[in-house]
């Protein structure tokens, strides 16, 4: 009867801590997977709008922004994902895109992306923000990027990696 006492124990000592060494590694490991994504997801975003930033030219006097189709492409994961984008000018008018898109709390520094989440049309977004000068102004003249994509493929690279 006492060694059965004993060995439930001894059991009880080894099970528990590995137990909980179980809960902090499926923690950490769910933590590390939702990083990875999120940090893909930015890479992606940010090389979108910075694609479109590099895009935009002075043309007689008037900054032009086109929309060069691999910035949209990028994200064409077969997760039907839903891409919108807004380019404006240093007075923020709008030069092209969808005009009621959220913008970041704070303005990008130039050059520099900034990342950050939302809603847009009652979905949950992902965003890069960017701004950047346009190609052949000497006065300082900048754009301002924002390019946000819905979370399918995001949530399905996280599925993947887990």
């Amino acid at each position: 009867m006492r060694s059965k006492s004993l060995r439930l124990q001894l059991l009880a000592w080894l099970l528990l801590p590995l137990a909980g060494l179980v809960a902090v590694n499926v923690w950490t490991s769910w933590n590390t997977v939702h990083a990875t994504a999120d940090l893909v997801t930015d890479r992606v975003l940010e090389a979108s709008a910075r694609a479109i930033a590099e895009n935009a030219r002075l043309d007689h006097g008037v900054v032009d922004a086109i929309i060069p189709p691999i910035a949209l492409e990028m994200f064409a994961t077969g997760h039907g994902d839903r891409v919108y984008y807004r380019v404006s000018n240093a007075e923020g008018r709008l030069l092209t895109g969808y005009p009621d898109l959220p913008s970041p709390q704070r303005p990008p520094q130039e050059a520099v992306a900034l990342a950050f989440s939302g809603t847009y049309r009652d979905q949950p977004l992902r965003f890069a923000a960017l701004t950047y000068p346009v190609v052949g102004a000497h006065n300082g003249e900048h754009v301002t990027v924002v390019v946000g994509v819905t979370l399918a493929g995001h949530e399905a690279m996280v599925r993947e990696l887990w």
